[in-house]
């Protein structure tokens, strides 16, 4: 599974937390990478809101895209 918290922070042009662009995400994904959802947690849904790119997965282990 792929992780949504990670497009939601990196993706800053595909309106994730205002309705996404389905397009615009899969370019991204596409074009740039993405980690899994065990790498960086889902929390952009209890919060509304995203956070900074991560370079490190949730368990301080590098990220698979930390140069995004």
């Amino acid at each position: 599974m792929l992780s949504a918290q990670y497009l939601s922070n990196c993706d800053t042009g595909s309106s994730g937390c205002g309705g996404g662009d389905t397009l615009g995400a899969y370019n991204y994904i596409t074009n740039r990478g993405i980690d899994e959802a065990s790498c960086t947690a889902y929390t952009s849904g209890t919060t509304g809101r995203t956070g900074p790119c991560p370079t490190t997965c949730d368990d301080k282990k590098a990220s698979t895209y930390s140069n995004q």
